[in-house]
Order: structure tokens, then C-alpha cells, then sequence
């Protein structure tokens, strides 16, 4: 992202006022730090143009995108979490539930165009009381474009790639539920020493420290895992689905100890958690696997 965009990004979500971010640049014939209209109407903000061309409708536009809900509350940061967002051109038509402004506005940009728009409950022709916010700020930069057909082999790849992950996640189920109750027998023996502690309450040894992203609210997190009662019962795990739990952190999707440790966990960790009744399913535990007040053992990987 580069620094002029952020710059304005940091001004324009405080003021809402984005005429004083390069107002008046002249770039390839268009008035860059001006309001602009899509053909169907929809008024966005050039902050730069990029050097790249025009994208065509049926090619596939990749982008970073920070939206905004009510000038306060971070919904996306694709910079964060460092996933390109990608849409395909459709023909332009009318703003709906189903082609909104984001699909309206890239359909006017250039690769490395930087802009900015604003979008309330009425831009979507949808009753304002269904909506829980006054209105919401993307500030999108459009990175590449592929055609259609680099699109589907990206996707064919991609798609080679999980499944040969998921059958080799599938292996280590065994493994990995072995590995744990191994972990559980020696927790206060072998491993006494190096047990870390949270200021909640949780206990964990670390295996491998990561050495990617630092998880933190609002970031996603996804990772394998094995469950046990403290008496070495396995009650769930992963691994055996060859799919990984994804969850938002810190947004209390998850029991409370996993919206504590994993922001001591950067990405590619393996640890086993010692995690107490109070923070993981409490007096009511969660039937018929899990009983009251039950402490409770994970062994997890965090998905670098």
C-alpha cells in the first residue's frame, strides 16, 4: 500500500473529508483527488492512478480492501490478513443486493488506481431499519487482473493444493491424538518447568514458536486441533476432517480461552493448552462429550 494512500486513508477516516488528499492531480487525463461517478451514478474518490490499464468486464479484478463500519470499526483489512479479494467483472447494471458498489466501482478502475467510497443502507435499495450501521467506508486499491482462464487454472491449482493438504491432515489424526495424551501424562512432569501462563488463567507449553503473523483482534485465525478431558477422553479434533477450524479472534465466536491464547501464538505454533472449566464451557459444560466445571486439554496448530 503506499504511503500517500494510507496518509489519506488516516485523514479521510477521522474527517470523512477527502478533498484535501491530492485534490487537483492531473493523471491521464482524469482529475486524481476528485469525486467520480460510475455510469450508473455511484460517486467514489480517486486518490491515484495507477499505472496499469483499464480492467475489462469478464476479467477477474484482485484488490485490497479496509472497510469501515461508521467511521470506527475495522469489518476487513485485506493488508492484514494479507488475502487479495477477488471479483469478477460482470456487465454494468443496476445497484443491487447482488451487484453492489465495490463490483460498480472496480469496473471503472486501472491496476494501481487507489480509491475511496462511502455506502449507506440506501445504496442497496434495502430498508435502512434491517441495517445495524448509518453507513460503511471502502478504501480499495486494485493490484492486478487476470483473465478468465488464468482465473480457473489459478483456481485448479489452488484446489490440487488443499486436497493433497487435506489428505495429508487426515494422516496425522492418529498421530496427533496420540501426541496429546502423551502431552496430558507428562504435563506436570517433563514439562513443568517450561509451562507458561496467562494472566486468565490458561497454561501452555509450546512445541514450535511461529514465525508468522501475530494474531491479534479482528484477525483470522485457523487451526488444527485435538480435545480431551484432563483424564485423556479425545472429545474432538480436526485432524480427521482434513480441514482446519477457521474463527475471527477476539469476537467471542469461540470459548474464551481461544480468544486469550492464540494471541500468544503467531502463525505456524504448535502448542499443547491447559485450559479451566471457567474459561472453556463452565458449569453447564457442553453435552454429552464434554461434563460441568470440566477442564480441558488442546493440542493446536496454528495454520501459518
Amino acid at each position: 500500500m503506499r504511503i500517500s494512500f494510507l496518509g489519506c486513508i488516516l485523514f479521510c477516516i477521522g474527517l470523512l473529508s477527502f478533498g484535501s488528499c491530492s485534490k487537483g492531480t492531473k493523471s491521464g487525463g482524469t482529475e486524481v483527488g476528485e469525486f467520480l461517478k460510475t455510469p450508473t451514478g455511484f460517486t467514489y474518490y480517486l486518490f491515484e492512478r495507477g499505472p496499469g490499464r483499464k480492467i475489462n468486464v469478464g476479467e477477474v479484478a484482485y484488490f485490497n480492501v479496509i472497510e469501515v463500519m461508521d467511521d470506527s470499526v475495522v469489518l476487513q483489512n485485506s493488508y492484514l490478513d494479507h488475502k487479495l479479494r477477488k471479483n469478477q467483472i460482470t456487465e454494468a447494471g443496476q445497484i443491487s443486493r447482488d451487484v453492489g458498489p465495490i463490483m460498480d466501482v472496480l469496473r471503472e478502475m486501472h491496476v494501481g488506481d487507489s480509491v475511496s467510497f462511502t455506502l449507506t443502507p440506501r445504496d442497496l435499495n434495502i430498508p435502512t431499519e434491517a441495517f445495524q450501521f448509518d453507513h460503511l467506508t471502502y478504501f480499495m486499491t486494485l493490484e492486478k487482473i487476470r483473465s478468465q482462464s488464468q482465473w480457473q487454472a489459478e483456481k485448479d491449482s489452488m484446489q490440487a493444493i488443499f486436497d493433497h493438504y487435506v489428505d495429508s491432515v487426515r494422516l496425522l489424526t492418529e498421530p496427533m491424538k496420540q501426541k496429546l495424551l502423551e502431552d496430558i501424562k507428562t504435563w506436570k512432569g517433563a514439562y513443568a518447568d517450561k509451562i507458561q501462563r496467562t494472566p486468565s488463567g490458561i497454561e501452555y507449553y509450546v512445541h514450535t514458536l511461529g514465525t508468522g503473523l501475530q494474531i491479534e483482534n479482528g484477525i483470522g485465525v485457523a487451526i488444527n486441533y485435538v480435545g480431551a478431558l484432563e483424564d485423556g477422553t479425545i472429545f474432538d479434533d480436526s485432524y480427521h476432517d482434513g480441514r482446519p477450524y477457521a474463527f475471527t479472534f477476539g469476537r467471542g465466536t469461540v470459548i474464551k480461552a481461544w480468544d486469550d491464547i492464540f494471541q500468544y501464538l503467531p502463525r505456524g505454533s504448535v502448542a499443547t493448552i491447559w485450559v479451566p472449566a471457567n474459561l472453556a464451557y463452565g458449569e453447564a459444560g457442553s453435552p454429552p462429550a464434554i461434563p460441568p466445571n470440566a477442564n480441558l486439554f488442546f493440542l493446536v496448530e496454528v495454520i501459518e
